[in-house]
Order: C-alpha cells, then structure tokens, then sequence
C-alpha cells in the first residue's frame, strides 16, 4: 500500500537526519514538507527522492523562512503541477497506481488570505486531490478548544469545495 506523509518540518537541514529516519522506516510514496526555511541554492541530497519546491521570494541576504515541498520517491511515475497563487503551495500529480493530485500548502500566521484563495487553488488541481499542510487555522470542527478567523476561513472553504 503506497504512503503519503504530511510533515511541517521546521527546517529542512535542522531535521534532515530525522526525516532520513522517517524514510527508511516508511518508505512513502511522497511527502509534503511546510516551513522548509531553505534558500534558492539549497541543494536536496537523496538518491530514493526527487524534491519539488516553492520557496518565497527574498532578499538574497534575508534569512531563509516558509517555503513547501514535495519529495517524491523516484520510483514513482509523477508530473509538476503548474500554481497561479500567492499562497504557499507547490503540487504534483502521481501514480500510485492510480492517478493522484498531492498539493503541499503552508500559510504562515502572520499570512492574509480567504476561503477564495484556497478554491482558486483547488480549482487549479485535477481531481482526486490530497490538500495537505500546516494552514495555522484553529477549529473546534478539528479538536481545537477555540475557533479563529483562519478557522472560520477553512471552513468555509471546505464546505464550498466539499472536502473532508
């Protein structure tokens, strides 16, 4: 049965060891990674997986911060997913075997979008999709004991695009 793992991972190379832990223990088919605070010349070093990324745009002297991906085992048929979207969010279509979108998103807190930008994102995607990330949203629909306007935003848009 192939695997797909979600992970905000807090720092690529910070983690690196751990996340080499987690592919030799599972062995997944992709994996989505938030807040990979890597630069543009950051060089990705696995022989098993391909990595595919979004990384904000920064001064060249700025500190390394947000940033998605995708690693995707390199025995797995896939294709990039072109983004029109200011969001974070970096996708791809895999075969498992089956075709799959995977889209990896990361909306860092001090971030301003709505309900909107997330269905524009959606209605970019070919269908079946696994939206996966760290939105930074707060519901009680999901086990969290307050509800903040991100929340509220989320779940508007999963009623609109009727996603579970």
């Amino acid at each position: 049965m192939a695997s797909i793992v979600n992970w905000n991972i807090r720092g690529l190379r910070a983690n690196f060891s751990e996340l080499q832990i987690l592919i030799s223990d599972h062995q997944p088919v992709a994996i989505c990674l938030q807040e990979l605070l890597i630069s543009q010349q950051y060089q990705f070093c696995n022989r098993h997986y391909s990595i595919i990324t979004k990384l904000p745009d920064l001064d060249p002297d700025a500190r390394p911060s947000g940033g998605v991906g995708i690693l995707i085992r390199k025995d797995t048929p896939y294709s990039n997913l072109p983004i029109n979207s200011s969001l974070q969010a970096v996708a791809c279509r895999i075969s498992i075997p089956n075709p799959v979108t995977i889209c990896s998103v990361y909306l860092p807190p001090t971030s301003t979008w709505n309900h909107l930008d997330l269905l524009d994102l959606l209605n970019q995607l070919p269908h079946p999709v696994l939206l996966m990330g760290d939105f930074n949203a707060h519901s009680a629909l999901w086990g969290c004991t307050s509800t903040n306007q991100k929340g509220i935003e989320i779940e508007n848009f999963l009623m609109q695009s009727h996603l579970c």
